[in-house]
């Protein structure tokens, strides 16, 4: 997966989305025009939010296909414990040389 020029912070974020993505194994590609190039859709943060009712809401990161504009989101949350995993588990192979 691979993004149109963004800033530093959202290619970064995008990187994360794909690593996570590969070692999922989840196609990247387009479903609809087979596509490879995504980007995220723009908001500051780079999250918008699922309300599945007025009390509770879910963060996703949603990206856009550069190609066909087809929109598709993934849980900020997995993809959050994800990254703090990867984290935790280089910083304990930093330590104990494993």
């Amino acid at each position: 997966m691979s993004c149109a020029k963004p800033d530093a912070a959202q290619d970064q974020l995008v990187q994360t989305i794909a690593r996570f993505l590969a070692e999922k194994g989840v196609k990247t590609e387009c479903p609809f025009c087979g596509h490879p190039t995504w980007s995220l859709l723009d908001k500051p943060d780079f999250r918008t939010a699922l309300l599945s009712n007025a009390a509770r809401s879910y963060g996703l990161y949603t990206l856009t296909c550069n190609n066909c504009g087809f929109v598709r989101s993934h849980l900020a949350h997995t993809i959050e414990t994800y990254v703090a995993t990867v984290k935790e588990t280089n910083l304990r192979s930093d330590i104990t040389g494993r």
